[in-house]
């Protein structure tokens, strides 16, 4: 129709002013660069990534310039370590700390087993001329080392008792000690290819029995005559080697000498602890209580605040984050299992110690699957990608999330991540949809109102908009012409964001990037508040020719500026935009992926952890502490009626898990704060 293609034609004209400032904002060249920020023609640009605080406080007393974006192109300088560096696209004149390729040679590991490997083509075995190391990370470069250690320990005891017998020495090891080691020894001199007819003299060349090792390990060499006071056991070095602290070491003692050793009577249990939910089977201990242990299905539930959509008081949403469905030991999932995240990504695998451990196919949101080995929650070993973004099948071996290609190790996942941030960088205007929603009933005159219309009008925009970030999308608000009203004012009537405390100004944040202030004051506070009041965060373009003549001008009241109806017609100011605001910690570009973001609890980690509760639980809290102190019996009483609250707040929040489902599930409910604390619900913020 004639106001759809009306419609139309102003979302497109606003695409194409952003996209003429994207076009003027894009630096092409260094000098390029330092104009734009300030800085001198001859002055040395770098960037210094992670803990190198030395290295960046040299070159700074030096009068280089740090460019804090770590994906720049814009540099003399870059220090960073091997996979945070784009060897690709190195211009002339650009020194980075690290080759490229060159993993084989320039690391520990990799120039050890390089090594190893050069004896098929030179004939020459790197024991020969190469100091003995090892991959800890390996499990047989790990069993061999020990191996290596305790022979040499035999070793030293033989040739420290030849020396003393040599110098005569009053005392020396003793015969038992010195039997076994020289046993050990005579293995070692041993050639396999002599006792191959005799297996079990062939599989003793490659051991020390624990028996010999037992004595041997309380053997001082440095005194012969003092036994060592104590001796490290397997399970200690092999924690030593993980890198777990003597407290996490003492912490598994305690927990595992709690632990009932006896095989505890197995039933069918239902139960919930917090926002856990489980069904399946369980084992009695033997001090009481149970534990999961066999087959079962747990669900992840969290809440988040939706807003006052009842009455006055806060609404919640039930956010299923997780199920699991498989098989536990001891507590914990191990063995074959499944696990499904309300991102949409999957596990169907091999757990151990609550970790993908063995085969298993992990599948991403996008499309992309890796199947293969894991350790420890990483790829690990054989196994195969694919990657939706740029098409490509990575095949053989992975390496803690590394893989292996054209000879380097490559960090796939941080690749498809900047691959995903690019497309989303570039996007496609093409694509978009137009939905229009009718809102001129609330600006009439207040004789010509219809409140039911009115209404109406705002379920329909509450609606679409809930719809919009439901498909993952980011809805943009536009104003018609004829409509007596802004966008702010349009989303602050619907009830759907107050501007004075859930908006932030593109202009402002442009104005305070140009006095060379930090601007991410302004996203920080109003994503905090909108996140804590369930309400929408509104990005406001203050695009119409007024406002884009502000400029430098400021007012804190910025949201009630009267907005001309007139069409606009200059172009958006250059750093207006949005690419001029990034930042992992107060815009990230990931806001514009709402789906994932949400459902990843990026909104609760980067902005909420640590900040204030939302309102009401302050007053709440409050009231309670004003109590006078002869109402304890009140008091016991209050206590009761928070769990029993507690109670009902679970069952409430359960209602809202459907079968095999996961993500937001769209059942409301309202709550006070001291029963939502009181039941261990996780929050989980929706932006």
């Amino acid at each position: 129709s004639r106001k759809e293609a009306k419609a139309l034609r102003g979302v497109n004209n606003f695409l194409s002013r952003l996209r003429l400032a994207r076009m003027q904002t894009s630096c092409n060249t260094l000098a390029e660069w330092k104009h734009r920020n300030g800085c001198a023609q001859e002055q040395k640009v770098f960037i210094c990534i992670d803990m190198y605080p030395d290295l960046r406080d040299q070159l700074l007393r030096r009068g280089w310039m740090q460019n804090m974006d770590k994906e720049s192109r814009h540099f003399d300088l870059k220090w960073a370590m091997s996979n945070q560096i784009d060897h690709d696209h190195i211009r002339e004149g650009q020194v980075v700390n690290h080759f490229d390729g060159v993993k084989p040679l320039s690391t520990k590991v990799g120039l050890t087993c390089s090594l190893r490997q050069s004896a098929w083509h030179s004939g020459v075995d790197a024991d020969d001329y190469y100091p003995r190391a090892y991959d800890l990370y390996d499990p047989l470069d790990r069993a061999e080392f020990v191996l290596n250690f305790k022979q040499t320990k035999a070793e030293s005891i033989v040739r420290g008792f030849v020396r003393d017998m040599d110098a005569g020495a009053a005392e020396t090891y003793s015969q038992d000690v010195v039997a076994v080691a020289s046993k050990i020894c005579m293995r070692l001199a041993t050639d396999p290819e002599e006792l191959l007819d005799c297996g079990k003299m062939a599989e003793e060349i490659g051991s020390v029995p624990a028996a010999d090792w037992a004595l041997l390990q309380q053997v001082n060499l440095d005194d012969c005559s003092v036994p060592l006071a104590c001796s490290l056991k397997d399970e200690d070095i092999e924690a030593m080697i993980n890198k777990k602290t003597q407290k996490e070491r003492s912490a598994i003692k305690a927990a595992e000498e709690e632990e009932d050793t006896g095989q505890g009577e197995i039933s069918k249990r239902c139960f919930r602890s917090g926002g856990q939910l489980y069904l399946g089977d369980c084992k009695e201990k033997r001090g009481g209580g149970f534990v999961r242990h066999g087959l079962g299905k747990q669900i992840e539930l969290a809440v988040a605040p939706a807003g006052r959509r009842f009455s006055d008081a806060m609404s919640y949403e039930t956010l299923v984050m997780g199920i699991y469905e498989g098989n536990f030991d001891e507590d914990v999932m191990a063995g074959q299992g499944t696990y499904k995240w309300s991102d949409g990504s999957s596990f169907e695998g091999s757990f151990a110690d609550g970790q993908f451990s063995g085969h298993g196919r992990f599948a991403w949101p996008d499309g992309g699957a890796y199947e293969g080995g894991w350790s420890e929650g990483r790829m690990s070993g054989q196994g195969r990608l694919e990657s939706r973004f740029d098409g490509k099948l990575y095949q053989g071996r992975f390496d803690q999330g590394l893989a292996e290609e054209g000879g380097r190790w490559v960090d796939v996942l941080d690749k498809a991540q900047k691959e995903e941030h690019r497309r989303l960088l570039e996007g496609d205007a093409s694509a978009m949809q137009v939905r229009r929603c009718a809102f001129g009933e609330h600006f009439e005159a207040d004789d010509a109102k219809s409140q039911t219309v009115v209404d109406e009008q705002k379920a329909a925009l509450c609606k679409a908009l809930e719809e919009i970030q439901g498909e993952g999308l980011v809805p943009i608000v536009v104003a018609e012409e004829p409509l007596g009203g802004s966008p702010l004012e349009i989303l602050s009537a619907a009830g759907l964001s107050n501007p004075a405390q859930h908006s932030a100004s593109v202009r402002l944040a442009a104005a305070a990037r140009r006095r060379r202030s930090d601007c991410s004051g302004l996203f920080v506070d109003a994503v905090r508040r909108s996140l804590l009041d369930g309400a929408f965060f509104v990005l406001a373009f203050e695009d119409d020719d007024a406002g884009t003549c502000l400029a430098d001008e400021e007012q804190e009241d910025w949201w009630a500026r009267e907005i001309p109806a007139a069409v606009p017609r200059g172009a958006v100011p250059e750093d207006w935009c949005l690419t001029e605001f990034f930042s992992p910690t107060a815009f990230p570009i990931d806001f514009f992926q709402p789906l994932l973001f949400n459902c990843r609890r990026q909104p609760t980690a980067i902005f909420v952890e640590g900040a204030q509760p939302p309102p009401g639980a302050e007053g709440d809290a409050e009231g309670g502490a004003e109590a006078s102190e002869g109402e304890g019996e009140g008091e016991a009483q209050d206590a009761e009626q928070v769990k029993e609250s507690a109670r009902q707040l679970l069952d409430e929040a359960a209602r809202g898990v459907t079968a095999g489902a996961v993500g937001f599930t769209g059942h409301f409910f309202e709550a006070d704060a001291a029963a939502l604390e009181a039941s261990g619900l996780p929050m989980a913020h929706r932006l």
